[in-house]
Formats: structure tokens, C-alpha cells, sequence
């Protein structure tokens, strides 16, 4: 049974109390083995509703790998390499897209072709593809849970949290000669535990330079900002932001304007200078202000629509510039 509220559950002493009593009366009435109550808050509401946006059921056949021995907050541990007609079917759907959704607890989105990816790019294109698996870091994926049946894994509400930018090469690549049988090292990892979760997204993306901002996109309440962001649509239509959560989220939509992008950077200095009276440090003091996330900002108690409310004046007064710079251009070359 769950008790549902819209607020936030913080163990109220006397709803707890009747929500006990209620489980001893349906207890004792000896119908059901085992009786739960559960309650739900806002975050906890939130947090359902995002995972059946995510979640995912998709069947591999992963026969070259080892299993990990117990390790404590992982169920299961697996480590091997994929073929790629077999790892398609985590990444691609069967209208032939990229999967976006796999990589929403990923630090980056794609980067687009950039050194590293190109060079990724001409290893698949060189036709040496069975260099690989020893040239690449391989792919990290976390699931919520698995079922195996000898080689078949059917993985459940799984991310990839290490491998992005690998996942979208080897997709714009999906039609070379070959590539199918091209192997990935693939590392999968069973659990539901956030910490853990969180950890080993960090750990796994220490390779490259990873940004303070960069890994507040982890953190509950950047993702709970971002369906704020989300909710405005129906009531700024024509003007609605898209909160940049990892980095170049937006970058291949063309129908996201980009001057209705708001990346982490421009959300601190337009929330520091508006809601912190500090607009005097958001140009030559960010690096201080950015050792203040997780306090003064971002901090897990704070309101997203403050965050939303600071960026859409920026946007706003932007704009006014915009088209007040355009006018007086417009108004001097008028002939008197």
C-alpha cells in the first residue's frame, strides 16, 4: 500500500503511527503473507515517473565475459566483450534511432567530432576493427536488474554511463562492412543503489577532465531542475528554455533555438546574481562561486522554479538588448 502526498514525507510521528496501526489491522486478518505501507513524497513521485521514461527491457547474447566476485552494494558483476550486432540492440531501437535515454545519468551528452571521437571514427573506418577492443576504454552499462539464461541476458532499466561518446561513433557507424563483428569490451553492473550509482559514474570518467559543474549534473536535484525546465512548456509556448544538464545536450537539435539554452554556468551566474544579490561575481569571480555548489547553489533544498525564474529574466533581458542594439542600428542608418 502506498501513502501518496504531494508535499514532502518527513516521518510526521503521527501519520506514521496510523499508517502502523493500519498494517496490524490488515495483518491480523491473516489474508496476505506480507503487508507493506510505503510513502511517497514529491521526490519520491518524481523519481517513479522519470524511471518509466527510462526503463528499458532489451535481450543480448553476451557469451565472452567472466563474472566479478561479490562485491558489497553490486548484485552482479560481468565483465567481457560484445559484439556489436549484439551491443546495437542496447543503443539502437527498432526504427532505426539512437537510444538517447540510455545516456540521461551520463556526465556528457555527445560531443560531436571532436579529436577523441575522430580518432574512434578512423579506427572503424581504417578496416583494422579488430584492434578495438584494445585501443578503446570499453563501455560501462548499470542496470537495475537481470535475468540470465545461459548466454541470454535480458537487461532491465539499464543506463550506459561510460561510453557515450564511443556508443554515438559506433552508431553513425552501424553500416560499415564488418562492423558486426567488431567486439567491445563491456563492463555491466547490477544494482539500485544511487551512491553506488553515482560513484562509479564518477570514477569511470575520471579518464578525461570532468568539471565541479560537470559532476553536479549527477546530483537528484540537477535532474529534478531539468523536469522543472520541462514543465514550463504549456505555459511559455514560443518561449520556452531547455536546461542544459550535460554538456551539449542540445547541440544536434535544430528545433532548440540556442539562445533558449541554459548550460549550468549561465544557471549559477543568473541565480547568484539574482537571488544571492552577487551579479558582481559572475564574471570575474565563477571559479569561487562554482566551489559554492552544493551550498549556496544547487543545494538540495532549494526551489528549482527560483532557478527557472532567474534564467528566464536573463533570457528576457538578453532579448530587450538584442532587438534595443538591432533598433538603434536600424535608427541611425534612417535618413533624417
Amino acid at each position: 500500500m502506498y501513502y501518496i502526498t504531494t508535499g514532502k514525507w518527513t516521518d510526521d510521528k503521527n501519520l506514521v503511527r496510523r499508517m502502523s496501526a493500519k498494517k496490524h489491522e490488515i495483518e491480523d486478518k491473516n489474508i496476505f503473507e506480507k503487508v507493506e505501507i510505503q510513502a511517497l513524497g514529491a521526490d519520491e513521485i518524481r523519481k517513479l515517473y522519470q524511471s518509466t521514461k527510462l526503463a528499458l527491457s532489451t535481450d543480448i547474447i553476451f557469451a565472452s565475459r567472466v563474472v566479478l566476485p561479490e562485491i558489497s552494494g553490486i548484485s552482479e558483476l560481468y565483465i567481457g566483450t560484445l559484439p556489436f550486432s549484439e551491443f546495437r540492440k542496447l543503443i539502437v531501437d527498432e526504427f532505426d534511432n539512437i537510444r538517447l535515454s540510455i545516456f540521461y545519468d551520463n556526465i556528457r551528452a555527445f560531443q560531436g567530432s571532436n579529436d577523441v571521437n575522430h580518432d574512434i571514427e578512423s579506427t572503424l573506418k581504417s578496416g583494422e576493427l579488430d584492434r578495438f577492443s584494445v585501443l578503446n576504454n570499453g563501455i560501462t552499462i548499470i542496470a537495475k536488474s537481470l535475468d540470465t539464461v545461459g548466454n541470454r541476458f535480458n537487461i532491465r532499466d539499464y543506463q550506459i554511463v561510460n561510453g557515450c561518446q564511443t556508443s554515438h561513433v559506433l552508431f553513425n557507424c552501424r553500416n560499415l562492412s564488418g562492423i558486426n563483428n567488431l567486439q567491445i569490451p563491456v563492463k555491466i553492473i547490477v544494482t539500485d543503489k544511487d551512491d553506488v550509482i553515482n560513484s562509479i559514474i564518477k570514477a569511470t570518467n575520471h579518464q578525461t577532465p570532468v568539471k565541479k559543474e560537470e559532476l553536479a549534473a549527477l546530483s537528484e536535484f540537477q535532474k529534478k531542475l531539468e523536469q522543472c525546465y520541462n514543465s514550463f512548456e504549456s505555459f511559455h509556448a514560443g518561449e520556452q528554455l531547455y536546461y542544459e544538464r550535460r554538456s551539449k545536450q542540445y547541440h544536434d537539435r535544430a528545433d532548440v533555438p540556442k539562445n533558449r539554452v541554459i548550460t549550468i554556468p549561465d544557471q549559477i551566474k543568473t541565480f547568484a546574481a539574482m537571488f544571492l544579490d552577487q551579479p558582481h561575481r559572475v564574471s570575474r569571480s565563477y571559479g569561487d562561486l562554482s566551489r559554492e555548489i552544493g551550498s549556496k547553489i544547487f543545494g538540495a533544498n532549494h526551489s528549482p522554479t527560483s532557478y527557472y525564474a532567474s534564467a528566464f529574466a536573463y533570457y528576457r533581458l538578453e532579448n530587450l538588448w538584442f532587438f534595443s542594439t538591432c533598433y538603434a542600428k536600424l535608427s541611425i542608418k534612417m535618413p533624417a
